[in-house]
């Protein structure tokens, strides 16, 4: 196969499809094949390949935008000042040509819509629940505290080894014991706090919790699996995940409409329970699909964080002792201890983000109208505008050595104390981890709160370290920059923690 992108004075028949020849600078081609045949096999090498795609586009443009074709579209990627400023701000304005969507992947494809409804493709009152969140974090803190406590003690757990170590499998563990927490905020106690069975009730009205767990994490599972090829592969081979938790949630919903005034007010601390108060009366089947858009949205992102955060704990252990020590300072963490008030653990979670973002691309937003850049730079309909993530995190005019990893990098010390430089939570053009530098992730001080919680809980009660120290660290699907399934590292609990 020929390089993958190219100079293109004349725009391929391609580009020529989706009308952008001549307006960009590079290209993906591949040879003189049909145009059939390349697209298929671009959008099978994007599944596949799309950091490689993004990264050589981004080395060759100099600032310029560049495209990487998918099946159906292509993705135009701006990394300049002026053209990221322009397309945040043409985000937030309220009848703005372009729209969100989940990880550049239609909603629709997972939750198609009811035209009867009268449904937008994917509406979730993200204002709402940012404040209703962010008020509620308080209150909600000692409930987080040991909703953690009994996620490492169910799902902390692995092959036994010598001297007392087990064996787990990074992304799996993260991605149970993150699956935990988020529930409790989404669902709520009744269905959020999970006690495990063999026996499970999937589709009763009495559902078990743990049958509510299983379901939703098979769904999340097989989601983030499936964004990328769902296209490909007919309906029909779908998996009934969807279908289960939908029902699931649906028959919660129904329970809470039915229940007094005076037994709804224990619902009052949960996401499902103000998208029911902020939709009001509409159908039931579209707040559960709301709520499983939110469900996948944030469920399998929190987990591929969680599960870099263990692995960067055990790859740079000169680390834990300073964590440790920062940690046991405090005699009693507390939530505003939390906030402000753990500098250097705050430094290592936000530069295990900088170096581990999740997804290729960042700020992904469907043209919904022809859109054009100040500069000219013109997008047609139907295709996607996005920045690339790992490029602008890595900027060396920015960040000092940017491809190595600097734990305490975002720590001043002062005579007075060490302070943050910057909060994880912080958003800015060249962190784009959190989305719209404007309006950003609804839930970020939320999922902040939550991988500090995991981070003390693994530093104050267990030992740590990687079971292979080679072992490839990363795997690029789709638009994802995931854990290597397979990554693994061996765990202890330390002795204060056994008695």
């Amino acid at each position: 196969m020929k390089d993958a992108f190219h100079i293109s004075l004349h725009g391929s028949v391609y580009a020529g499809r989706y009308g952008l020849q001549g307006l960009l600078p590079f290209v993906y081609e591949q040879g003189r094949a049909s145009t059939l045949f390349r697209n298929i096999m671009t959008s099978w090498e994007s599944l596949f390949n799309t950091g490689g795609l993004v990264a050589r586009g981004y080395a060759r443009a100099h600032g310029k935008p560049f495209a990487v074709p998918q099946q159906d579209k292509y993705l135009l990627v701006v990394s300049s000042p002026e053209q990221i400023h322009e397309l945040v701000a043409e985000a937030t304005r309220k009848n703005s040509r372009i729209s969100s969507q989940v990880l550049g992947v239609d909603a629709s494809i997972l939750f198609p819509t009811d035209k009867r409804l009268g449904e937008s493709e994917s509406h979730i009152a993200s204002n709402h629940l940012k404040h209703k969140i962010t008020s509620h974090l308080p209150y909600a803190f000692p409930g987080m505290q040991r909703t953690v406590e009994d996620a490492f003690l169910n799902e902390m757990k692995g092959v036994e080894m010598a001297d007392g170590w087990e064996k787990v499998t990074l992304y799996y563990v993260a991605n149970r014991i993150a699956g935990r927490m988020n529930n409790v905020l989404i669902f709520g106690e009744d269905l959020g706090k999970f006690v495990f069975s063999r026996v499970m009730e999937m589709l009763t009205p009495a559902a078990s919790s743990a049958g509510f767990y299983e379901s939703c994490m098979r769904f999340i599972t097989d989601a983030t699996i499936l964004l990328g090829i769902l296209r490909h592969i007919p309906r029909i081979f779908y998996s009934g995940a969807r279908k289960k938790f939908e029902a699931l949630v649906a028959t919660e919903v129904v329970k809470r409409r039915l229940e007094s005034p005076l037994e709804r007010e224990k619902h009052q601390k949960d996401c499902l329970q103000w998208i029911m108060d902020y939709s009001g009366d509409v159908a039931v089947d579209y707040i559960a699909r709301q709520m499983l858009s939110m469900t996948l949205g944030g469920a399998h992102q929190q987990p591929m964080y969680a599960a870099f955060l263990l692995y960067s704990m055990c790859r740079y252990p000169e680390y834990t002792e300073k964590l440790r020590a920062e940690i046991q300072a405090t005699e009693e963490i507390k939530f505003r201890d939390l906030q402000t008030g753990t500098p250097y653990l705050n430094s290592f979670l936000r530069e295990v983000a900088r170096l581990n973002p999740l997804t290729h691309i960042a700020l992904p937003r469907k043209v919904m109208s022809e859109f054009t850049f100040l500069d000219g730079t013109h997008v047609p309909k139907g295709n996607w505008i996005c920045v690339p993530h790992e490029p602008l995190m890595t900027l060396p005019e920015v960040y000092s050595k940017p491809h190595e990893f600097d734990g305490f990098r975002f720590v001043k010390e002062e005579s007075a104390g060490a302070r943050s430089t910057n909060q994880f939570w912080d958003m800015n053009r060249e962190f784009p981890f959190w989305g719209n530098p404007k309006t950003g992730c609804p839930a970020r001080y939320y999922v902040s709160l939550n991988m500090k919680m995991i981070a003390i809980h693994l530093l104050e009660n267990y030992d740590f370290k990687l079971f292979e120290n080679n072992a490839p660290r990363k795997l690029s699907y789709h638009v994802l920059d995931m854990p290597h399934p397979k990554l693994k590292a061996l765990i202890k609990k330390r002795k204060h923690a056994e008695t």
